[in-house]
């Protein structure tokens, strides 16, 4: 779709068919085939494409409370999964940290160009000095996913505060 037509597109529908014209744009098909040529490292593509990786993930957090295993077995019985539930979650296992990345980077800067130029605006002054941190949830297990009045968030210090 024409980048410069999705703004026009979002600003006239109701939020819900905005939010989906928004995901298949910045789930093409062609899109992730492309992010994944260019970051795949040595993996390769032979039963699991990566655009079916991403809409089955996808899926298990929409609309399976996050069990892709339920994921799995449901596009297994649909003839959408050929492979294994193992060999999926192998397949899952195995992509590179760079791919991730630059699959959340351009799908972000694609969502990020819908925007209208007067949406882009610059921090507060008071955040201008923070610097936005992304953080593999996997690997900070011991972090407070809370931000509660009390929790260990709320009383951190930031460096350059």
């Amino acid at each position: 779709m024409d980048a410069n037509l999705i703004p026009d597109i979002a600003g006239k529908l109701p939020l819900g068919e905005t939010v989906d014209v928004l995901l298949r744009d910045c789930l093409d098909p062609k899109r992730l085939t492309s992010i994944f040529e260019q970051y795949r490292g040595r993996c390769y593509e032979k039963i699991i494409p990566f655009s079916l990786m991403v809409e089955l993930i996808g899926d298990s957090l929409m609309s399976q409370s996050g069990s892709a295993c339920r994921t799995f077995s449901l596009a297994q019985e649909a003839g959408e999964l050929e492979a294994s539930k193992v060999a999926a979650y192998c397949k899952l296992s195995r992509a590179p940290i760079p791919l991730s990345m630059a699959f959340f980077t351009e799908c972000n800067q694609s969502l990020l160009d819908t925007f209208p130029r007067k949406a882009k605006r610059r921090p507060p002054k008071c955040l201008q000095k923070m610097e936005t941190v992304i953080l593999d949830g996997k690997v900070i297990k011991g972090v407070t996913k809370y931000a509660g009045p009390h929790s260990a968030l709320r009383r951190c210090r930031f460096a350059n505060a």
